[in-house]
């Protein structure tokens, strides 16, 4: 799972202290795994996630005018691990 910041879409030009560019993206998994790599991500990563979108909105302007990526993965040996730029 991931999340994108951007202060710019593919829709508008540039960014000019309007709305950001947020995405969010599942990637798909083995049909096997997929429950339970769904039941760790719920459990981590999405309250996770909130918690990254709640800091992204007050950040100070200057880390929102810039690219941000945060992502969780799965590792059978750990489980969920947050990557963060």
């Amino acid at each position: 799972m991931y999340v994108d910041w951007d202060p710019e879409t593919r829709y508008r030009g540039s960014w000019q202290g309007g709305d950001e560019y947020v995405l969010i993206g599942v990637h798909d998994v083995a049909s096997g795994d997929r429950a339970r790599i769904q039941r760790a991500l719920l459990r981590t990563a999405v309250p996770d996630l909130v918690t990254w979108l709640r800091d992204a909105a007050v950040a100070p302007e200057g880390w929102r005018l810039l690219r941000h990526r945060c992502s969780w993965a799965w590792d059978d040996e750990h489980g969920v691990r947050t990557l963060r730029d």
